[in-house]
């Protein structure tokens, strides 16, 4: 058996809702930057057993049929030392207390919730009011990476890229050293490496077999995930990233044959909604590929071409955007802003160029994304 990857409970799996509306509307609200403004207000620690009912009878009463719940899961102390050295150099958060600082919410070192926010059991409790409410709870699923101190780069070497022919030395800053082995650092093909992070090896069948039991524990209490950088994990871009790196690791029992070239969402999507038949996959995606991620099982995918043209004011480019099939732009993700972005306000700073953006944005087809402080 593999090693444990969170506590959350499965054998109580959640009721379906019913089906969604055509144009359903998401909030994003960052758990750790709610959590530390209540805290404030309350003069302890917040949990989320604190968040008001006001609050998600509010979201509720707007017409929200979906909260995503961004960075609930627990992270590391190195993630978190890397913040508290931006804090320091980072312009953009010069005047934040360190209280404030924490680790990336995608480099996870365990699919169970962080201690300060509650545990497992608030995140329950929360998911149930929000569920009163008919509204959906979405976490995230980090596909392609874990945090760089995370277990497994001890316990399960095997799960995780190596340097084996010296790939670190023609990529010096694209590994590090541990346990006498080169870890390759999580990427995507096109993108500097995140340093706080380890990249999984999809080769490897029982990484596969792990995140897909990662998915089973969230469908067992959540309604949804909205997956990172999801087109990473498809075999196209795995092979042109890693190439002879996903190998199973010599001298380990491993399907290597029939696993380094299957793919892994169509997998993972059909068996989580066996469990969990109403549960939503929402993916992170860029590069053109909303198309093969929506074939292989995802519900929706971010349109962040739609936003670009948005922003640069491209009127032409907007509408053949908006005169595609409509039932691929009905799972498009349509968005002014997530945490990702720039706040729209700063980006669009012509107010009749950012209500017209606003406009639409949310009377598009699609999923309708809002991140919290936009409402304001």
């Amino acid at each position: 058996g593999g090693p444990p990857l969170g506590t959350l409970k499965t054998t109580q799996l959640v009721m379906p809702l019913g089906p969604l509306p055509k144009r359903p509307l998401l909030m994003q609200l960052n758990a750790r930057v709610m959590l530390h403004e209540l805290s404030g207000l309350l003069g302890r620690p917040a949990t989320l057993d604190d968040i008001q009912d006001a609050q998600l009878d509010e979201l509720a009463k707007t017409g929200y049929h979906m909260v995503y719940l961004l960075g609930v899961w627990k992270t590391g102390e190195f993630g978190l030392n890397k913040s508290k050295k931006l804090l320091a150099q980072d312009p953009c958060m010069s005047g934040f207390p360190e209280s404030a600082v924490g680790s990336s919410p995608f480099a996870i070192t365990d699919y169970a919730v962080a201690d300060d926010l509650g545990g497992d059991q608030a995140l329950e409790r929360l998911c149930g009011r929000i569920r009163s409410r008919c509204m959906r709870v979405i976490v995230d699923f980090v596909p392609n990476h874990v945090a760089i101190d995370h277990a497994w780069v001890t316990t399960h070497p095997h799960y995780l890229v190596q340097s084996r022919h010296g790939e670190h030395l023609r990529d010096p800053g694209g590994y590090f050293a541990a346990n006498e082995r080169m870890f390759a650092y999580g990427r995507g093909l096109l993108w500097e490496p995140w340093e706080d992070t380890v990249q999984l090896n999809y080769g490897e069948p029982e990484v596969r077999q792990a995140m897909l039991s990662v998915l089973k524990k969230i469908a067992g209490i959540c309604d949804g995930v909205r997956c990172d950088v999801a087109m990473l994990v498809e075999q196209e871009l795995l092979q042109s990233t890693w190439g002879n790196q996903l190998l199973p690791e010599p001298g380990l029992k491993a399907l290597a044959s029939q696993q380094v070239n299957s793919e892994f969402w169509p997998t993972a999507c059909s068996k989580t909604r066996q469990l969990n038949p109403s549960f939503v996959f929402i993916a992170e995606s860029y590069w053109e590929r909303e198309k093969p991620l929506m074939d292989k099982g995802f519900d929706f995918c971010y349109d962040k071409v739609f936003y670009d043209r948005l922003v640069l004011g491209d009127g032409e480019g907007v509408d053949a955007l908006l005169n595609l099939d409509r039932g691929y732009q009905d799972k498009l993700v349509r968005f002014l802003e997530n945490h990702d972005e720039d706040r729209a306000a700063n980006v669009l700073p012509n107010v009749d160029q950012h209500m017209a953006a606003a406009v639409l944005t949310l009377t598009s087809p699609g999923l309708h994304f809002v991140h919290d402080g936009q409402q304001t």
